[in-house]
């Protein structure tokens, strides 16, 4: 039996900047981090990760979508010939945008949404819910496989058969839920 050196997936939050300041966000996303990686650094662990037999890399952050050097990131991952997840909170895509991805490899989005319309944009900003219709609209024109992630609150508990029922006549690829962990307390 053949072991495993490595991981077969990879979640990677790539950068810590990001266009929206969620109620509930883990990553204390906002400006770059001091820590960010270098397109250097990150080819470096892409290179690594490739030698340990990684199939699957899920860029996330912050909003990967911020990196100016993300189509970069994507073609040398798929350079490698491991596939790619984009983990956004869809608000940043135009079809301009979309392009560039795609011509680097882009197949898959994973958007994350938190509830309906008020629920998300309770969470995320006002808008924000219209942002990722349109998103998803441009994704499906090109045929990029677009999922669903949400987290699990309070504020949409209620309404997650409707929830469902209504991305799944956006006809996404899936829908997927995680619980809501409170990791640190706000403003400390």
């Amino acid at each position: 039996m053949e072991v495993l050196d490595g991981p077969l997936t990879v979640g990677w939050d790539i950068t810590h900047m990001c266009n929206l300041r969620c109620k509930h966000c883990y990553a204390a996303a906002g400006k770059i981090g001091e820590k960010e990686f270098s397109l250097e650094e990150i080819k470096s662990i892409v290179d690594e990760l490739d030698k340990l037999g990684t199939i699957l890399i899920a860029l996330a952050g912050g909003e990967p979508l911020m990196r100016k050097d993300i189509c970069e990131i994507i073609s040398y991952i798929k350079g490698k010939g491991i596939e790619i997840f984009l983990n956004t909170n869809g608000t940043l895509i135009t079809e301009e945008k979309l392009l560039k991805l795609l011509e680097a490899g882009l197949t898959h989005i994973e958007i994350s949404v938190d509830g309906l319309e008020k629920e998300h944009d309770f969470i995320r900003g006002e808008g924000s819910f219209q942002k990722v219709l349109k998103t998803i609209e441009i994704c499906q024109k090109y045929n990029v496989k677009v999922g669903i992630m949400s987290t699990l609150f309070k504020h949409n508990i209620d309404k997650i058969p409707e929830f469902i029922d209504f991305f799944h006549n956006k006809e996404v690829i899936g829908i997927g839920f995680l619980r809501f962990i409170e990791t640190r307390k706000r403003g400390k």
